[in-house]
């Protein structure tokens, strides 16, 4: 066990357990690996899903369309 809690590198917040509805769990350990590897930091399961999607709502997606 790590001597102090795992926390997302986004919004500091300590990582819990993630059960998602196909009953699969995901101990803290786990979504930090998995982090780590797709996105080269640590994120909560929100930031997680959000860094995910990133690629798909493109890089003006919130910001209005792109400059001409």
């Amino acid at each position: 066990m790590s001597a102090e809690p795992l926390a997302c590198a986004d919004c500091g917040a300590e990582l819990k357990e993630t059960r998602f509805r196909d009953g699969t769990v995901w101990p803290p350990a786990q979504l930090a690996g998995y982090g780590r590897r797709k996105h080269g930091r640590v994120l909560c399961m929100d930031h997680y899903r959000a860094a995910n999607d990133a690629p798909r709502r493109g890089a003006y997606a919130t910001e209005g369309p792109a400059p001409s």
